[in-house]
């Protein structure tokens, strides 16, 4: 690794706890910083959990929307996820996805860290978590142990 590689990646996750600690400070948490790969989790009152996932100058936004009716209903549900899907116009820029081994429908974005910086963190979850919202109509309610990845699947 180059000395500017080593340099960038000490700036990224500098930037990345800057936009954790923000958040914290804006939500009113005392404590909330990403761990050493640059993962953190957020959890709702709902229990749905965000995953954030530092690469690079990137930030990753993910969550598990629901699962897929497996009967009748099924082929209607997935053609409504990709419509949403299209050209991002029904996720407000997300991309969704599929687990298929645990029918398990996905949402990810995908932000420069400068970007999230300068808006803010909570601006851009509301923002996912609108589009989570409105996704996750078309899907049944999650089970939740199998609506959260593990960890070691998302990073």
């Amino acid at each position: 690794m180059s000395e500017a590689e080593a340099n960038d990646s000490e700036a990224d996750k500098a930037l990345m706890v800057e936009v954790i600690t923000g958040l914290a400070k804006e939500v009113g948490l005392d404590e909330l910083a990403p761990d050493e790969s640059g993962y953190c989790a957020l959890e709702g009152e709902n229990g749905r959990v965000i995953h954030l996932q530092r690469e690079g100058d990137e930030l990753l936004l993910m969550t598990a929307l629901g699962r897929l009716p497996t009967g009748e209903g099924r082929l209607g549900v997935v053609e409504a996820l990709l419509a949403a899907n299209a050209f991002w116009t029904g996720t407000r820029g997300a991309t969704i996805s599929c687990e298929l081994t645990s029918d398990t429908a996905l949402i990810a974005r995908r932000l420069p860290l400068a970007k999230i910086a300068k808006d803010g963190l909570f601006a851009v979850l509301e923002a996912f978590l609108a589009a989570v919202e409105e996704c996750s109509q078309h899907l049944e309610p999650a089970d939740k142990e199998r609506d959260t990845l593990p960890s070691d699947q998302f990073i």
